[in-house]
């Protein structure tokens, strides 16, 4: 889902006195509409009003992020690390044993049985920046974080679903279950 700040742009003046811009939106186009406003040396922004804000601070010794009175100390990595990360260990959570089977073989996971396996999923999220708060929904979010990785991955390096980066794709399928554009129908629906 792309989300693009919303913002007013008609101006009839150069100095902006007789509008106001307010830049607005949530998630990815949140992030986007407070970089607008830090970027604006015009000053054509005369507000900030944002909503789950996507966006990755500098990892440095001046601030403290704190959430629910507990410290974030793994921060500042980019949204594509963060869902990758849980793309690999979610599955495990939400009991796809298979999953917590392969990543044990590989060395990627401890524990002996489901159970410990899905515990240190879980020690290992918490490990890498998720907090306790965010624990009811990692298993619950297993497929959505792969969709997210997969899309930033294919924008990032401009690569198409044929492309099946690291084995994932997703797109719209015609009756032979090749890529191909959504119908209308589906489109309008």
């Amino acid at each position: 889902m792309a989300c693009w700040p919303a913002t007013t742009r008609a101006r009839s003046s150069a100095s902006g006195e007789n509008t106001i811009t307010i830049a607005s939106s949530i998630s990815n186009g949140a992030g986007a509409a407070l970089l607008a406003a830090e970027q604006d040396s015009k000053g054509l922004i005369d507000a900030v009003a944002v909503s789950e804000p996507q966006i990755q601070p500098n990892k440095a010794g001046s601030y403290t992020l704190r959430q629910g009175g507990q410290a974030v100390t793994a921060q500042g990595r980019a949204l594509l690390d963060y869902a990758s990360y849980a793309a690999l260990y979610q599955p495990c959570i939400a009991g796809v044993a298979g999953r917590c089977a392969s990543l044990a073989a590989k060395g990627l996971l401890n524990g002996g049985d489901l159970p410990a396996r899905q515990s240190d999923a879980m020690a290992r999220l918490r490990a890498y920046g998720w907090l306790g708060d965010s624990d009811v929904l990692q298993g619950a979010h297993a497929l959505t974080n792969i969709l997210v990785a997969v899309t930033y991955v294919n924008a990032y390096g401009r690569f198409n679903v044929n492309d099946r980066v690291c084995g994932f794709t997703f797109a719209s399928v015609d009756a032979n279950g090749n890529p191909a554009p959504y119908p209308a129908a589906t489109r309008a629906a």
